[in-house]
């Protein structure tokens, strides 16, 4: 059973990290107070007090969030990233620098499609959000456009915030065609933070040597959402004319990994995203006005819980195959079952989520056979879709989720006959979840697959 710790609680864990990871730096002192009569909201005081602080250092926004957070009601979804991954706590990325009243719903592994299917589901029907922020840029074609118009059309005064941002990852050696982490590996570097990295660095490569991954499809996703649905962009720095530069300056921002980010860089994101507001005179405003989730989801992932209600076979089993994450395991050599319930009156979309890496994926193919109710013999198939655990959005050696349609469903039970098509593969078939959802995202959200 998760437990939901409360904000003064989350608080208090935040800040007693930072004392623990920053102890023996000063921390800066103020005894100002927010003007009631702002009506930004406390942001145009709140950057005031951070004017100066470029490199923002980690307990300074956690000094300046303690005593002058203003009072908005903040919704985070993203990646790992968002959810705070690579940190001693995850409670100290940048949502809870942000404010204390957020819901962080990022998911590990994941991009916008899930989501952008199941926002009702993820929300729910009460909650109330003045500021929203989506963290996803390289698989914003997965959904994002999606997402986003149901945040605008549920949250209609809501501010939402995108965020393009960029990790060494992301940085290609234009000779070699690899990135960052892997030339770093092959000069003998497992570590960002490498003393000598930044050395070697300079003295065998050239500024020209090196590139940024552009994802130039998802730049313009990202400003197409800005442009549909009012939000806003948070674009964060990058050299383009040195890349060798960027990341000797800012490699504090990262993880030793090359991916995540660090105390440091999780203070810089939430600085930036305060003062890309302010730059462009937007003022967050509460407002409890709430519009529709349109024809609704129902959906259910067990991806972080381990825990669901779904039917399956006994062959099939919830196993925990990293520290944090759970899935459904297929047996490479036999045949498994869920039974899925649509609970509306008419035909919705079935979606299912599973594991998938680059190519070559070391995941097996999966055919995944409908059947009419809960009948599992031939007679009762009237549909096949091929599950294929591979991407190729990324620069660099992922494991993340990926969805794939299996087109309508009638309404009440559906059971999903899964056969692996290849042997011989390092892990077996990771089902993560299932979506319902209107047919009005067909074709569109899992577009890239």
């Amino acid at each position: 059973m998760a437990i939901k710790l409360k904000p003064n609680v989350l608080r208090f864990l935040a800040l007693l990290a930072a004392i623990f990871v920053l102890d023996g730096i000063h921390k800066e002192q103020t005894s100002s107070t927010v003007d009631k009569n702002d009506k930004t909201g406390g942001l145009a005081q709140l950057n005031n007090m951070m004017e100066g602080h470029r490199n923002l250092r980690y307990q300074d926004v956690l000094s300046v969030k303690e005593d002058h957070s203003p009072s908005w009601r903040i919704l985070t979804l993203g990646s790992s990233v968002t959810w705070g991954a690579g940190m001693v706590s995850r409670y100290n990325a940048y949502p809870y620098l942000l404010s204390p009243n957020v819901t962080n719903l990022a998911l590990r592994a994941q991009g916008p499609s899930y989501p952008a299917i199941c926002a009702q589901s993820m929300i729910g029907n009460d909650a109330i959000y003045d500021l929203i922020i989506l963290e996803f840029y390289q698989r914003a074609h997965d959904g994002l456009l999606h997402l986003t118009k149901r945040l605008r059309q549920r949250f209609p005064k809501a501010t939402i915030v995108i965020i393009r941002r960029w990790q060494p990852l992301m940085v290609i050696n234009k000779k070699t065609q690899t990135h960052f982490r892997d030339w770093a590996k092959k000069e003998g570097f497992t570590s960002l933070h490498a003393p000598e990295l930044r050395e070697t660095l300079f003295a065998t490569t050239q500024a020209d040597d090196w590139l940024l991954a552009r994802c130039e499809a998802q730049r313009g996703i990202q400003d197409q959402a800005v442009q549909d649905y009012g939000a806003i962009l948070y674009d964060m720095p990058f050299n383009e004319q040195d890349p060798r530069e960027i990341i000797a300056e800012q490699s504090n921002l990262f993880s030793s990994d090359f991916h995540h980010y660090s105390a440091e860089g999780h203070a810089y994101i939430a600085n930036g995203i305060l003062q890309t507001l302010r730059e462009k005179g937007v003022a967050v405003q509460r407002n409890d006005e709430l519009g529709s989730w349109g024809d609704g989801d129902v959906c259910d992932t067990w991806f972080e819980s381990g825990e669901t209600s779904v039917e399956h076979s006994e062959n099939i089993e919830m196993k925990l195959f990293t520290r944090v994450k759970h899935s459904l395991e297929l047996p490479t050599a036999d045949l498994g079952y869920i039974s899925i319930t649509n609970p509306f009156d008419a035909p919705r979309e079935l979606f299912l989520s599973y594991m998938g890496t680059d190519p070559p994926s070391k995941y097996p193919k999966t055919r995944a056979h409908l059947l009419k109710g809960g009948n599992i013999n031939r007679q009762s198939i009237y549909r096949e879709v091929d599950l294929d655990p591979t991407t190729t959005d990324y620069t660099e050696h992922v494991h993340v989720g990926l969805s794939t349609s299996l087109g309508m469903v009638p309404p009440g039970k559906t059971t999903v006959l899964f056969r692996t098509l290849e042997e011989n593969k390092e892990y077996p078939f990771r089902l993560l979840g299932y979506a319902i959802s209107s047919e009005k995202f067909a074709g569109s959200v899992f577009q890239s697959l």
